[in-house]
C-alpha cells in the first residue's frame, strides 16, 4: 500500500525527469551521516538541490531542519514538498513550486 509521502515522491520523481534533472535518492541505513530525500542537479546549469518530501501537514525532523539549515546557508536550494501544499506556505512548497523553478521561472 502506498503511503501519502511515496505517492508525494513519485511525483517529485516525474517532474524531475520531465525537466530532465539528476537526481539520487540514497538509502538510509542508520549508519554514519543523515541526508534528505532526494540530492538533485538541475539541467542545464548543474545546480545542486535538494528535496524533502513530507505528508501533508507534516514537518522535518530535528535533524532534517538541521541539514536544511545548513544547506541554505551555503547557497542551496532546498524544497519541502507537501503535495498538498498550495504553493503560497514557507515550510511547504507544491510540486509545481518545483517544476517552475526547475524550468528556470523563480529563482
Amino acid at each position: 500500500m502506498a503511503t501519502p509521502e511515496s505517492k508525494t515522491k513519485a511525483r517529485v520523481k516525474k517532474t524531475l525527469e520531465a525537466n530532465n534533472a539528476w537526481y539520487f535518492m540514497p538509502v538510509q541505513g542508520g549508519f554514519g551521516d543523515y541526508t534528505l530525500d532526494f540530492l538533485c542537479a538541475r539541467w542545464p546549469d548543474s545546480r545542486f538541490f535538494a528535496i524533502e518530501t513530507k505528508k501533508h501537514n507534516a514537518d522535518p525532523t530535528d535533524r532534517q531542519w538541521a541539514l536544511i539549515n545548513r544547506l541554505r546557508e551555503r547557497g542551496t536550494r532546498v524544497f519541502i514538498i507537501d503535495d498538498e501544499a498550495d504553493g503560497l506556505k514557507l515550510k511547504h512548497e507544491s510540486i509545481a513550486a518545483l517544476d517552475a523553478w526547475l524550468k528556470g521561472n523563480h529563482p
